[in-house]
């Protein structure tokens, strides 16, 4: 059902936005700063033009969930596209679920994943599942109705802004042009922090918004099987296939690898201060229930960190001002976490409040060999090819590539890039 007053209403619920991300960011024990804003539509739209000639292939998904009614709006050139459901916070959840269990991901054994001990891993299928087609169907139902789906066509990038669990689901394998196509197949897409944060990126990066750009690299850091502790908790097996990853992606560079005994959170750091570039192959773990404190990557233990576990309240106080544009978690459900109205606290926003504002992340435990093949691919893109809409584009071609020859959804589409494009 559509509404006769889009811009007053995205006006009215953008600001009610601003309100439960503030709550958010104090469950996360810190502030939330966001621009005064007026009148939200006019100033977004107003905004969206540094992107040049790109603005009219930029598209801006905005949601907004209250009440049992999940509101949608498209920002598309000139126009603004509205559509409004009743929906429940328990279909919100099935929908992402069912995906989840169409695509066998439960079942996946994910040696970056780290599992808790004290969990018992099931080995047969008992889970009852939808058809992955059904489960697509209802999620594009959901997050893509009515006149958002028709008016993608002639869009190469969307900038979602999310909140409750929209971010958490794989939105690349939504299917909104009536044919078999995946939304990857025609746009990119950003899961951004929230549009009254649009003028900080336009600001930073000036006339490098909308015009086709590649990673630079500077002393990249680069990582991948530490030497892991048994005293965690968690089973932290060995990871050779990160390790070959890392090995590949910093001969790539022209750089060197933090490996083994070598992969400290000490050592990432100090590296850190002359870096433009992360990039951790390792073992992830999201705490649905302490998001900040539970969630974590795994490294090598030092007399600073006795175990090695760097949580995502621990990142998030770093300060990482030196220029560094990108964080890549190759690691297991970097991009999930604990649930509230305004998202999710979990691993992969930690980052952008320490000040990365790029970050590849993960919805899911991830294949090994398949995670090697498809973010080495990546990194080759991102430093070779000038794209636009930096660096959203490359992982999309990296996606689109790497899917021609391993189709399983379950390989690719887990993998969705936090932060503003520019």
């Amino acid at each position: 059902m559509s509404q006769s007053d889009p811009i007053g209403d995205f006006n009215h619920y953008y600001i009610k936005s601003i309100d439960k991300l503030r709550v958010l960011y104090g469950h996360r024990g810190v502030t939330f700063a966001c621009d005064d804003i007026h009148d939200p539509y006019l100033q977004v739209s107003e905004m969206l033009r540094a992107y040049k000639r790109q603005y009219d292939r930029l598209g801006v998904l905005f949601y907004s969930y209250q009440d049992d009614s999940l509101r949608t709006w498209l920002l598309k050139k000139d126009e603004l596209f509205y559509e409004v459901r009743h929906l429940p916070r328990e279909a919100l959840i099935e929908a992402e679920t069912d995906i989840r269990k169409a695509l066998k991901v439960d079942l996946l054994l994910a040696a970056r994943d780290a599992k808790n001990r004290g969990l018992t891993i099931k080995t047969k299928d008992t889970v009852a599942r939808k058809s992955l087609e059904a489960s697509i169907r209802k999620a594009t139902e959901y997050l893509l109705p009515g006149s958002i789906a028709t008016n993608l066509n002639g869009l190469k990038h969307l900038v979602v802004i999310p909140e409750f669990n929209i971010s958490q689901f794989p939105l690349y394998l939504l299917q909104p042009y009536r044919t078999n196509a995946y939304l990857v197949d025609s746009v990119s897409i950003s899961i951004a922090p929230h549009l009254c944060n649009l003028r900080y990126a336009v600001d930073r990066y000036g006339d490098l918004v909308g015009s086709a750009h590649s990673l630079k690299p500077k002393n990249p850091v680069i990582v991948g099987n530490p030497a892991f502790t048994k005293d965690t908790g968690y089973n932290l097996s060995p990871l050779p296939g990160a390790e070959s990853e890392a090995s590949t992606i910093a001969t790539m560079l022209n750089a060197s690898a933090l490996t083994g005994k070598n992969a400290t959170i000490s050592k990432i750091l100090e590296a850190a201060k002359e870096s433009n570039l992360l990039y951790f192959a390792t073992h992830g773990y999201a705490d649905l229930e302490n998001g900040l404190a539970g969630s974590f990557l795994a490294f090598t233990p030092d007399s600073i960190n006795a175990k090695g576990l760097w949580n995502a309240k621990s990142i998030q106080e770093q300060n990482f001002d030196a220029g560094i544009s990108l964080a890549v978690l190759s690691a297991c459900q970097t991009g999930v976490g604990k649930l509230y109205d305004a998202g999710f606290i979990g691993i992969g926003r930690a980052f952008y409040k320490a000040g990365i504002d790029h970050t590849v992340m993960s919805l899911w435990s991830v294949d090994d060999a398949a995670t090697k093949k498809l973010m080495t691919r990546f990194l080759k893109i991102l430093v070779d090819e000038d794209l636009y809409f930096y660096p959203a584009s490359h992982l999309r071609r990296a996606i689109l590539e790497f899917k021609k020859e391993d189709p399983n959804p379950a390989h690719w589409a887990p993998f969705m890039l936090f932060g503003f494009p520019y």
